[in-house]
């Protein structure tokens, strides 16, 4: 009986074994898929960022250009 109740447990820690090394993994792709989605919306960002200010650049020198000339 004593020796059932070992095999019995042996088991029940194996199983919770393999249930934390697959969600170890699923964990970890889970961060790689959300840091590389983080990647692309920053790059989207900076990228929108980056139009719009020589969007704004353009408008400047239009202005100057316009008071220069009146």
């Amino acid at each position: 009986m004593f020796i059932l109740t070992f095999i019995f447990l042996g088991l029940i820690l194996l199983l919770d074994l393999t249930t934390v090394g697959r969600d170890a993994k699923q964990l970890m792709r889970n961060l790689k898929l959300q840091k590389r989605r983080i990647q692309t919306a920053r790059q989207k960002f900076l990228k929108n960022q980056q139009q719009s200010q020589g969007n704004e650049f353009e408008v400047d020198s239009n202005s100057e250009l316009r008071n220069r000339s009146e």
